[in-house]
């Protein structure tokens, strides 16, 4: 990557939570400026909801008043809901389907201009887009649009050169399967069995995930474009 384009920062849209933090912290180690948002307040960063198209958009007309482009933008967004289809609320419906799908669709709508030419976005997906499992149902249901957006969103930007990957864990050890655990009846049973449906028989950290972010978004991955990463110790293999 030229010294020009490591003088423009890095935007991690999600910057609060474990990924988004671990992405965050990994790219700063890497010498990058990084720009963070998110719905919750993080030190030295910007409150913007992200499923609130408005408040994307006029953050997004703020940063290009006083930032001529981005070298990256990361989105890492998403919320969890667990339930049976038959049993799950509209309104939860819409919360998981909000912010994981909207939220990717108003930042690559508001900031995808602002990113330079030759630049990249990358997305958190989840093997969950390609797995259905039993009461996650809905949360597939949008990773799964997450995956085939940014597909689509590959093919739109490429003629700058943008570039526009996913990057997709398995179980990571971080906040959506605390939370998982937390309602498990069993959560030992859980956790043996969420490590066991990887080959290499454990969970990812989340630093792992920021490490395959930070390769997609750098000069290495210069001829990568509309793929999936799949971060997942093998979890797709052994499906």
């Amino acid at each position: 990557m030229t010294v020009e384009a490591l003088a423009r920062p890095v935007l991690v849209a999600g910057a609060a939570g474990d990924i988004g933090s671990a992405i965050v912290r990994t790219m700063r180690a890497s010498g990058r400026d990084v720009i963070e948002w998110d719905a919750r307040p993080t030190p030295g960063g910007t409150v913007v909801d992200l499923t609130d198209e408005q408040a994307v958009r006029t953050h997004s007309a703020a940063l290009a008043a006083t930032q001529s482009t981005l070298d990256a933008v990361v989105i890492s967004v998403g919320a969890l809901r667990s339930g049976r289809i038959t049993d799950m609320s509209i309104d939860d419906y819409r919360t998981v389907m909000d912010s994981n799908v909207m939220s990717v669709f108003v930042t690559l709508k508001h900031l995808g201009d602002l990113v330079r030419d030759g630049g990249s976005i990358t997305v958190i997906g989840s093997v969950a887009g390609h797995v259905g499992a039993d009461t996650t149902s809905v949360y597939s249901c949008a990773k799964g649009a997450v995956i085939a957006l940014c597909r689509a969103a590959a093919q739109e930007f490429a003629h700058r050169g943008v570039r526009v990957n996913v990057v997709s864990p398995g179980w990571v050890r971080a906040g959506f399967t605390a939370q998982l655990m937390s309602e498990a009846a069993d959560p030992q049973h859980l956790d043996e069995g969420a490590r066991a449906a990887h080959l290499l028989g454990r969970m990812a950290e989340p630093s792992e995930v920021a490490d395959a972010v930070l390769f997609l978004s750098g000069s290495q991955a210069s001829f990568i474009t509309g793929t999936e990463l799949f971060v997942d110790g093998g979890f797709m293999v052994k499906r």
